[in-house]
């Protein structure tokens, strides 16, 4: 229960903040020019804005490298570890000027609530996508206790 809790409020507040499939373009420009100024990259109007979590590894990178090489995706990189996601996208020979990344621990609800607020400087445009990738797994764990579940699901 408690599991399924922290999930639904961590979700939640990256879905209430920026999905928003069903607003017109009206209200997209609107939303444009009233939201706070950009403070990272520039983010052009013909590329769709994709956040993918867990891109320093695994399927997100891979995700992320077959969006950014589509070229209609500005793909925001949603990683514990910033500093190990920038060697990833110097090695994978990542476009700077597509891709944004912002340090986002889904396993606390205070580093969730701080990656929505860097999300909103970086794009006050509503996502076009939400790539809910990042997982740890660990088959090792001598038991399982409320806390070693909740780290076991929510990573």
């Amino acid at each position: 229960m408690k599991l399924i809790a922290i999930l639904s409020i961590v979700w939640l507040c990256i879905a209430n903040a920026f999905l928003s499939t069903h607003v017109n373009k009206i209200n997209r420009l609107q939303m444009l020019f009233q939201s706070t100024k950009s403070t990272g990259p520039i983010i052009p109007s013909n590329k769709k804005v994709c956040v993918i979590t867990g891109t320093s590894s695994g399927l997100g990178k891979e995700t992320a490298k077959a969006l950014l090489n589509k070229d209609d995706y500005f793909v925001i990189c949603a990683v514990r570890d910033v500093e190990k996601m920038k060697q990833i996208a110097e090695i994978e020979g990542f476009d700077k000027k597509k891709y944004a990344i912002v340090e986002c621990e889904l396993a606390s609800l205070e580093s969730t609530k701080k990656f929505v607020k860097d999300l909103k400087k970086i794009s006050p445009r509503p996502l076009d996508r939400l790539v809910c990738n990042a997982a740890v797994y660990q088959p090792a764990l001598p038991t399982v206790s409320y806390t070693t579940f909740d780290v076991l699901f929510i990573h």
